[in-house]
C-alpha cells in the first residue's frame, strides 16, 4: 500500500512512499528548510474517523521524538509544525496555548493537551485513545 508524505516549505517535497518516514528530515533530507509542515499519515491507519492531531516540534528535541513515537505507535495521522527557526509558528503555538514555551506542544481537535509527558500520562491513564477517536 502506498502512502503519501507531504512536506510543505519553500522548496517543498511531495511523493508516494511505501513506509512513512520517521521525521521531516528523513522525508526531505538534511538540507530541508526549517519552518515547514510535515504530514505523516499513520501506519496502517484504521478506516474510522480520527481526531485532528497537531504537534509543534523542534529539531533535535528528544521529547518531540518520544511524543511522535507514541502517536506513530497508535497509527495516528498528525500534522507536525517545525518551530526550530520559524518565529511565526512559535508565536502561533504560544497564542494557541498561552504560556507554552517548550516543545512539543500537542493539540487534539484544537484543544491543547501539553507536551510529551502530558500525553504519555493520558495514555497510561487510558484517556488518550478516546480523545483520538473523532
Amino acid at each position: 500500500m502506498t502512502r503519501l508524505v507531504r512536506y510543505v516549505s519553500r522548496g517543498g517535497f511531495q511523493g508516494p512512499v511505501d513506509t512513512p518516514p520517521a521525521s521531516c528530515a528523513e522525508a526531505v533530507g538534511p538540507d530541508r528548510e526549517p519552518g515547514g509542515v510535515c504530514v505523516f499519515p499513520g501506519r496502517d491507519k484504521k478506516e474510522h474517523a480520527m481526531a485532528k492531531v497537531e504537534i509543534y516540534t523542534q529539531w533535535g528535541c528528544p521529547y518531540c521524538t518520544r511524543a511522535k513515537a507514541l502517536l506513530d505507535g497508535k497509527s495516528v495521522a498528525y500534522t507536525e509544525y517545525d518551530v526550530t527557526m520559524d518565529t511565526r509558528k512559535r508565536a502561533e503555538m504560544a497564542e494557541r496555548n498561552p504560556g507554552a514555551r517548550t516543545v512539543p506542544q500537542i493539540f487534539i481537535d484544537d484543544v491543547a493537551y501539553g507536551g510529551c509527558d502530558d500525553i504519555h500520562a493520558l495514555d497510561r491513564a487510558g484517556k488518550l485513545d478516546p480523545l483520538l477517536q473523532a
